[in-house]
């Protein structure tokens, strides 16, 4: 790999001949380039070394990119530069990388207005790492800002979008910690209308389908309690039995969707008093009760369940 990022270098720096019609043009493109490749190398052997001379690389052909020009190299090296120093706070954990990265996707998105083809990836970009950034340091205004450049990803990243996915992902996440701390109905509907969206991009067969299932169940539960619409908390049931054929006996999460399952039973037996959904949550806290050894931290829960 060392003698392939050697070549790299002698490409660039050779395949711009350097003029004074075209200095400027040939040192950024062998600048960027060379970055690039430095970036592509970090990812495949993780040397840190790598990662920090493609930042020097980017920062220096940002000098050369003062404003932003019809091909786009100011915004794609800020783009880039950002992508490297988010790298470099997932691997150092040091926070002013991340404060810079933010800085820099903020302007890299304003280089990008609404219709500009790049434009979804900024914005999901910034919105990333704002959660990023809430999940360090817990402060609420970073998330609340997170969740607007998700939501506009969102919008025009449209089903079929190869990325679409990711966004979603996003957006569930920060939805989901803010519902957490402040239990804002709105918030739990649009989960509920997210997570039927990631369902429909994770069907059978595909290796998300099952968490999606048991996750969009687990918020259609959440739902019923704050609106006590029994719709909710039939799908939860049909749901959480569909995951649950897809987590059997050996299933590392097997546990946890017999738990949600066992759950809305006896919630749905209180509701409506069906003796049939009182053996059924019976039945499976025991089997639950059987994938928890003496001393795991929720084997005691189960027991108090099994026994209410």
């Amino acid at each position: 790999m060392i003698s392939q990022c050697n070549d790299i270098r002698s490409l660039q720096w050779t395949m711009f001949p350097v003029n004074k019609r075209n200095r400027n043009a040939g040192r950024y493109a062998a600048l960027y380039n060379l970055a690039n490749g430095l970036q592509q190398k970090f990812l495949k052997e993780l040397k840190i070394d790598d990662l920090d001379e493609a930042i020097t690389l980017y920062r220096d052909s940002l000098e050369l990119r003062p404003v932003e020009n019809e091909e786009g190299d100011r915004s794609n090296s800020l783009q880039n530069l950002a992508v490297c120093l988010w790298n470099r706070y997932e691997n150092l954990g040091t926070v002013d990388d991340l404060e810079e990265a933010i800085t820099i996707e903020r302007e890299a998105l304003a280089l990008r207005p609404p219709g500009h083809p790049d434009r979804d990836a900024s914005l999901h970009n910034l919105g990333f790492s704002l959660r990023m950034k809430f999940e360090k340091q817990a402060e609420v205004y970073d998330l609340e800002e997170a969740i607007q450049p998700l939501r506009a990803a969102l919008e025009i990243r449209p089903l079929g979008h190869q990325w679409r996915s990711s966004t979603l992902r996003h957006l569930i996440h920060c939805l989901s910690s803010r519902y957490e701390s402040q239990g804002l109905v709105k918030d739990l509907e649009e989960l509920v209308t997210l997570r039927h969206a990631m369902l429909d991009l994770c069907p059978r067969g595909h290796s998300a389908h099952a968490i999606s299932l048991h996750s969009l169940a687990c918020d259609l539960r959440r739902r019923y309690v704050k609106t006590a619409v029994i719709s909710d908390l039939q799908e939860s049931i049909e749901l959480h039995r569909a995951a649950l054929q897809l987590r059997p006996p050996g299933h590392r999460d097997r546990s946890s969707t017999l738990d949600e399952l066992t759950l809305c039973l006896s919630t749905r037996y209180d509701k409506l008093g069906m003796a049939a959904d009182l053996e059924e949550a019976i039945k499976f806290r025991r089997t639950a009760l059987k994938l928890l050894a003496q001393g795991h931290p929720s084997h005691g829960e189960f027991l108090h369940n099994l026994v209410c």
